[in-house]
């Protein structure tokens, strides 16, 4: 995954559930006095609970359970220990309470390796207050960030809502670099955001730092949407596709082109992120990153996939360009900037880069 490196300034932060490992513990919905529902540790994520309702975290405490009972998620075991190994402060933040035998939980990950006498274990379930479990993690980063000077902070999670609530940090800690990374079912993490980039847009917004290649985005006339705009104005985190038409472009910087609305124009430029493939239930969920509603042109079909890749580094040009009619004009083309150089706006960063 990353290159070895020593940063004590560095904070990398593990969700447990589902990021680490894998467990089949449920949350019970109470209402009534019964038990109405039993939610995973990812449908837990998602739940909001409606009136009259409590959950009952009795299994999540269950330390003997969770020793007997939880899978390794090797990628992700793997890129704990080398983020130990290189001496970065090391975190684990999980929405759970106490465990009622703190030993053999922590003896879950010793018999994976990891010498627990580097990583602090922070529950954010011990936060007793009405909140949701990503405004609780919130709240515990906050504080770490707040014990130390980072320069960098790091989380892997698979809830999405608990990556974007952590970059919001970046209002209260503007020295921080923040990157958000979304481990999948499979257990692979895939980076779907980042904030203050070392680049500042002083230093490239003329002509000569245009992205030449630009790839097409048009606008969804049926729900009124732009999102060329909202992709080059940090809204759209993710621009979806049914196949794999972006692949060549992950890892590089291109411009964003504008279609469907008037003359084809280059608005501003990303970084392709690698994708996620989701199936109709997780891009409903993910439609805030997303921002395609349901019954629009480009909505999931059912029973289908969806390809969602991170829009990383947005920046909007000052002004926009015209493009080619030339070449593949449903996927990609290239951009016709004034006195264009044919490198890209800016050195394109490598998944190294962030870590």
């Amino acid at each position: 995954m990353r290159a070895k490196e020593i940063q004590p300034n560095k904070l990398v932060i593990f969700d447990i559930d589902d990021t680490l490992v894998k467990t089949d513990t449920k949350v019970n919905v109470i209402k009534d006095g019964k038990v109405i529902k039993r939610l995973n540790s990812h449908d837990f994520t998602h739940y909001k609970l409606e009136p009259g309702e409590s959950f009952d975290f009795g299994a999540f405490r269950d330390a003997k359970e969770f020793f007997e009972k939880a899978k390794p998620i090797l990628p992700m075991i793997g890129q704990l220990k080398r983020d130990i190994d290189t001496g970065n402060k090391v975190i684990m933040v999980t929405a759970r309470e106490d465990f009622n035998d703190r030993e053999l939980f922590l003896n879950t990950f010793r018999r994976f390796g990891i010498d627990m006498s580097k990583v602090h274990v922070y529950r954010a379930g011990n936060i007793k207050d009405k909140l949701s479990t990503e405004e609780k993690k919130k709240i515990i980063i906050r504080k770490v960030l707040d014990s130390n000077d980072y320069t960098k902070a790091i989380m892997y999670d698979d809830a999405i809502p608990n990556l974007e609530l952590f970059l919001s940090l970046k209002d209260s800690h503007p020295g921080v670099k923040f990157y958000a990374w979304y481990v999948n079912p499979k257990g692979e993490a895939v980076e779907i955001g980042r904030t203050n980039e070392s680049t500042s847009l002083e230093e490239n917004n003329n002509d000569n730092n245009v992205a030449e290649i630009g790839i097409n985005v048009k606008t969804d006339k049926k729900a009124k949407r732009s999102y060329a705009d909202l992709i080059v104005d940090g809204k759209k985190k993710f621009e979806s596709r049914r196949g794999k038409s972006l692949m060549p472009f992950v890892g590089k910087t291109v411009s964003i082109i504008r279609t469907g609305n008037g003359p084809a124009r280059a608005i501003g430029s990303v970084t392709v992120g690698k994708p996620i493939i989701v199936n109709e239930k997780q891009f409903r969920e993910l439609e805030s990153l997303h921002l395609v509603p349901q019954g629009s042109a480009f909505d999931i079909e059912s029973d289908s996939i969806k390809y969602l890749y991170p829009m990383l580094n947005p920046y909007r040009y000052e002004k926009e360009y015209n493009v080619s009619n030339e070449g593949s004009i449903y996927v990609a083309r290239k951009v016709m900037a004034e006195d264009m150089q044919p490198n890209f706006r800016r050195e394109e960063e490598k998944h190294n880069e962030s870590h």
